[in-house]
């Protein structure tokens, strides 16, 4: 399972930033591996590069649309 989001962001000169991209990895390793390829990318034109590896938290599907648990055997209509 993919369980960790790589999220990019490109540094602007005035000191704003702008949203890249996301990816997802097996592991943290291979995330941070992959964003300093794209981070050295960047920087040899030029460009500043930001990123986050962040652990990707699943969905819990046994609430209701406010986060309240559901009891057992409800049918969810969200």
């Amino acid at each position: 399972m993919k369980s960790i989001a790589l999220i990019l962001w490109l540094v602007l000169g005035n000191g704003r930033e702008t949203f890249l991209s996301t990816q997802y990895f097996e592991d943290e390793v291979g995330c941070i591996a992959k964003a300093e390829v794209i981070k050295a990318e960047h920087a040899a034109q030029g460009r500043k590069v930001r990123f986050l590896c962040q652990k990707v938290i699943e969905e819990d599907t046994n609430v209701d649309m406010y986060g309240n648990p559901l009891p057992p055997g409800h049918e969810d209509a969200n």
